[in-house]
């Protein structure tokens, strides 16, 4: 049986059973094919199924850690540190996302901080609150309660129902 290559457009003969199986006249041609030199997108591993042509597509619609390894992927690693107050010791960097914004796959949703100005960023009063809590527990025994100090009793309870002045 004849059947023509996907690649090079000669006719080539193989038996009927492989029909559905084979498209390319050789190995050289099937690679070819499949690593896109002979498409726009050259250089790119399987370019016809990447992207949106992908079946494991997801859009926008996907982790937080997949989010970073798209701006990793497409960006590069994070650089440098764009934090006003860094003091530039630190020469790790990551990718950081900007408050107010959602985790999409969006450039100027991010921007490269070192660790010490992320933590800095991310560390606001409700989080710093919200740790306290978890650590503390939603509830005290009484014996516990009895051990604490009455000024530490007043700030846990001031810190557990939200009034009067936060950490």
């Amino acid at each position: 049986m004849k059947i023509e290559c996907q690649n090079c457009k000669s006719d080539f003969e193989i038996y009927p059973s492989w029909a559905s199986l084979r498209k390319c006249c050789s190995l050289k041609c099937k690679a070819q094919l499949m690593t896109g030199v002979l498409s726009k997108k050259k250089g790119q591993k399987y370019p016809h199924l990447q992207g949106k042509n992908s079946h494991l597509w997801k859009g926008n619609d996907v982790s937080v850690k997949r989010i970073h390894i798209w701006m990793k992927q497409t960006y590069g690693k994070a650089n440098k540190c764009e934090g006003t107050n860094c003091d530039g010791v630190i020469k790790k960097f990551e990718w950081s996302l900007l408050k107010g914004k959602k985790y999409e796959k969006k450039r100027e949703n991010f921007w490269m901080l070192c660790p010490r100005c992320h933590f800095k960023y991310d560390w606001t009063e409700e989080r710093k609150r919200k740790h306290i809590l978890r650590l503390l527990g939603s509830k005290l025994s009484k014996t516990t309660r009895e051990k604490m100090s009455n000024s530490q009793y007043k700030r846990w309870q001031m810190i557990h129902t939200g009034q009067g002045k936060q950490l």
